[in-house]
């Protein structure tokens, strides 16, 4: 093998460390641009530390913030999100090319197809529904159920643009929420009581930016979750940053 080829290659464990300082990056950048918002007039500047904890130093109004950036996701495995996410964007495919597809959908998956025959009913059924609301503006939500379980919920939002989106929070998610609640509640524990007890020598004030892709809870929902937590008392404030909006808090500090 050339030597160059050799040199143009990167370790997987690299390529995941250079997307999570990434992600983390953005993050601190969207709490800072929510204090800026917060307090206008005021700046904001922050630094990498590299002596973790914590991910970053954020100054702002006389104060040093030591703020710390994690994902709560979902338990299922990434493989199977990215195979259901891309489902959905053959189904957007096949119906924009049949000239179908009309108007904005959600999609909330719930369980994961257990085979290949199940996929193809989810997509065929996924597929009807988005036949059949074409020329309605807005259409109750259906659950699309394949192998006696329910895999995703999907619910057209408006008549405008052309496309599916997949566990957007905009959903009405009607009977999901308590389920979602109970197995979103023990992930968002395990992120907060870790990042308080990672931080607990720190004497100064703290900050958590939660980057949200688990993506099935409404915002009344996750911040609920969130608020439960004994841990988030620790922090004077907690962000959550959504990959689909610039994101909100759920914790801040009072106005002086």
């Amino acid at each position: 093998m050339p030597r160059a080829a050799r040199r143009s290659r990167t370790a997987p464990h690299k390529r995941h460390d250079a997307r999570k300082k990434r992600e983390e990056q953005f993050c601190v950048r969207e709490f800072a641009r929510y204090l800026v918002e917060r307090f206008p007039g005021s700046t904001v500047r922050w630094v990498t530390e590299r002596r973790d904890p914590p991910d970053f130093w954020v100054w702002h109004r006389g104060r040093k913030y030591a703020v710390e950036v994690t994902s709560v996701r979902h338990q299922e495995d990434v493989t199977v999100r990215q195979g259901q996410w891309g489902m959905l964007k053959e189904v957007e495919r096949d119906a924009r090319d049949t000239g179908e597809l009309s108007g904005e959908y959600g999609v909330v998956f719930r369980n994961p197809w257990k085979s290949r025959r199940q996929r193809e009913e989810v997509k065929k059924r996924i597929h009807d529904y988005v036949r059949k609301t074409g020329a309605i503006s807005t259409e109750a939500g259906e659950d699309i159920v394949a192998g006696g379980r329910v895999i995703c919920h999907i619910q057209k939002w408006r008549a405008g643009g052309a496309a599916l989106y997949p566990a957007d929070g905009g959903l009405d998610l009607g009977g999901f929420e308590p389920d979602i609640r109970r197995e979103l509640r023990p992930l968002l524990e395990k992120a907060i009581a870790g990042k308080a007890s990672k931080m607990a020598k720190l004497t100064c004030p703290k900050a958590l930016v939660l980057l949200d892709e688990y993506r099935l809870a409404l915002r009344p929902c996750f911040c609920e979750c969130v608020r439960s937590v004994a841990e988030a008392r620790e922090f004077a404030y907690i962000y959550v940053v959504e990959s689909t909006s610039h994101g909100y808090a759920v914790r801040q500090r009072s106005r002086p």
